[in-house]
């Protein structure tokens, strides 16, 4: 993620010729990806500890396809 920001940070301050507005957009930008990347965190914390989560798959493999693929996506 920090590879991730500094891509992004860099792109937001180049397109806002201000730092304020630039430090704002890239804020807006990263934080769905943050909250997706911590609550994917939790989930795999809680199964790891041998919990059931809920709705979740309970197979390895399909709960990194179906949470992890989305990561390939650009930010």
């Amino acid at each position: 993620m920090a590879i991730e920001d500094a891509v992004v940070l860099a792109e937001e301050l180049a397109a806002c010729g201000n730092i304020d507005e630039g430090l704002a957009a890239f804020k807006a930008r990263r934080d769905p990806r943050v909250a997706f990347v911590q609550e994917r965190t939790r989930i795999a914390l809680e199964r790891s500890s041998g919990r059931e989560v809920e709705g979740e798959p309970s197979d390895p493999i399909e709960f990194d396809r179906r949470h992890y693929l989305q990561l390939m996506v650009a930010p």
